[in-house]
């Protein structure tokens, strides 16, 4: 990113960091006149869907901490993040200030978003991109992700718990047959 040519305005700078490639990163913002990282107090799917779609990568499958693609370096510019659901971009979180030294790179946030952008492919790894696609309102727990499909966690929930009503209704049938049998 440091050295990447800069969209404007100010509030849509965000960098891909790290990672596997440009949707499943590291996120650095452009505040104060330079980059900086993003922490992980606070971090969590409504901020990844913020920086997914940011990044112009689609929804968010993950959001990841601990600094899960490498400690970055540099300021950690937003710390405590707070997620109404419709902001379009990280910068119009509200946050508190960084550089309190609360937070350190062992606890960088990054993403893992499923890349498929709703403005295009995904982003090269260290593109700086302005925000290609609107924010839609705060994802609920447990309910279809934003791009209307259910999540893969969902799906193996609900594959599981019809394997289970199908086992107990095979022992059902089998514990009958045996009375039946002994009387």
């Amino acid at each position: 990113c440091p050295g990447s040519s800069l969209p404007s305005p100010d509030r849509e700078k965000i960098c891909a960091v790290g990672g596997e490639n440009g949707c499943s990163c590291q996120v650095e913002v452009w505040h104060r006149g330079s980059w900086g990282m993003v922490c992980e107090d606070s971090w969590n799917m409504w901020g990844a869907e913020v920086a997914c779609r940011q990044l112009g990568c689609g929804p968010a499958v993950s959001a990841l901490a601990e600094a899960a693609f490498g400690e970055g370096s540099g300021p950690i510019w937003l710390e405590r993040v707070e997620f109404p659901g419709t902001e379009p971009s990280l910068q119009n979180c509200w946050s508190r200030p960084g550089h309190s030294y609360a937070c350190r790179h062992k606890e960088d946030a990054a993403v893992y978003c499923s890349g498929l952008g709703c403005a295009g492919p995904p982003p090269l790894p260290g593109l700086v991109l302005p925000s290609l696609c609107s924010c839609h309102a705060r994802p609920t727990r447990g309910s279809l992700t934003g791009s209307g499909r259910i999540s893969l966690p969902i799906i193996i929930c609900i594959v599981l718990g019809a394997l289970l009503c199908l086992l107990l209704a095979l022992l059902a049938r089998q514990v009958r047959s045996t009375r039946a049998a002994q009387c």
